[in-house]
């Protein structure tokens, strides 16, 4: 039987088009700042590419901006 997207080894992982739902931003957008290592890391499985919820919270971290 073959593996679904939503069986348990991908808990926790985004797709970069539900990352991209989830930052309001363009899929394209999340594949550039993979391309200059600005983005957060990402496992890449074949063709696809998944993004851990927890390491897309710690990348948010690091984009603080701070006024002053």
């Amino acid at each position: 039987m073959a593996e679904t997207r939503d069986s348990d080894i991908f808990e926790g992982y985004l797709t970069r088009e539900e990352l991209a739902e989830k930052l309001g931003v363009q899929p394209q957008t999340i594949a550039k700042w993979s391309t200059y290592g600005i983005g957060p890391e990402f496992v890449k499985v074949g063709r696809r590419v998944y993004y851990h919820e927890q390491t897309v919270r710690e990348w948010l971290k690091t984009r603080v901006v701070r006024k002053g």
